[in-house]
């Protein structure tokens, strides 16, 4: 499990906003391929995903497990 209230978490956090901000603004120049664009924009994404980790944990969380009829 993840502890998302640590100070590591949140130092984690820190690193991705900012890489998110570097991402973001290479993803701004005109000069960029098509290829580069796309690359950029999936790591945005991933990063993204990443940053949804605690909601995406609470609500999963929230969700009844299989019963024992699934089986």
């Amino acid at each position: 499990m993840i502890d998302f209230t640590s100070s590591t978490w949140r130092s984690l956090v820190d690193h991705l906003h900012t890489e998110l901000a570097i991402l973001r603004g290479k993803n701004d120049n005109p000069k960029l391929t098509q290829e580069e664009t796309s690359a950029i924009r999936g790591r945005i994404a991933q990063i993204n995903d990443l940053l949804s980790l605690p909601r995406l944990m609470e609500t999963k969380a929230r969700m009844p497990g299989p019963s024992q009829e699934d089986y």
